[in-house]
């Protein structure tokens, strides 16, 4: 049932996105300054709107986040670092990490409420359904540290309106 419901909500994501999309094979992907990182960062690179014209880098470096909230390509301004939310009786090893990052203002836009979760994939193999998906068999066998991330946001439309926040 799990996987029915997956692949409606992926069919009906790429049917609404398909028409307008832009090839973000061809996007640029240039950060114009970074901070000096403790340890390997690991990028991801969020975009907004049809043309995917406001991007937004996230680097993960440890327990720490750098967020380019403004979209101007610079990491360096101190409101960009957000650390971890790690509850008191937590194991980040075994339980990941929780980032509350919140409001970016890229392009004319506002976006509320950014969090980003890198929580280990080891967690899912132990769900029904998921555990016996081969994508997260052959992952962990190749890399039992292997993580995934979460990325949840409320993105302000011009064409769509909610019940989000503001």
């Amino acid at each position: 049932m799990l996987r029915k419901i997956l692949f409606v909500c992926l069919a009906a994501f790429v049917a609404v996105g398909a028409a307008s999309a832009a090839d973000l094979a061809k996007i640029e992907r240039a950060l114009k300054k970074e901070p000096i990182y403790k340890g390997t960062p690991k990028y991801l690179l969020l975009v907004f709107g049809p043309a995917a014209a406001d991007r937004v880098w996230v680097v993960n470096d440890g327990d720490t986040l750098y967020v380019d909230r403004n979209g101007d390509g610079d990491l360096t301004a101190a409101e960009k670092k957000v650390s971890a939310t790690i509850a008191k009786d937590s194991n980040p090893a075994e339980d990941g990490l929780a980032f509350e990052v919140g409001e970016l203002k890229v392009g004319s836009r506002v976006h509320k409420g950014l969090t980003v979760a890198l929580i280990p994939l080891k967690r899912y193999a132990g769900i029904p359904d998921l555990a016996e998906l081969p994508v997260i068999l052959d992952t962990l066998k190749a890399d039992p540290k292997a993580m995934t991330v979460r990325v949840r946001v409320e993105a302000e439309s011009a064409r769509l309106k909610g019940a989000g926040v503001g």
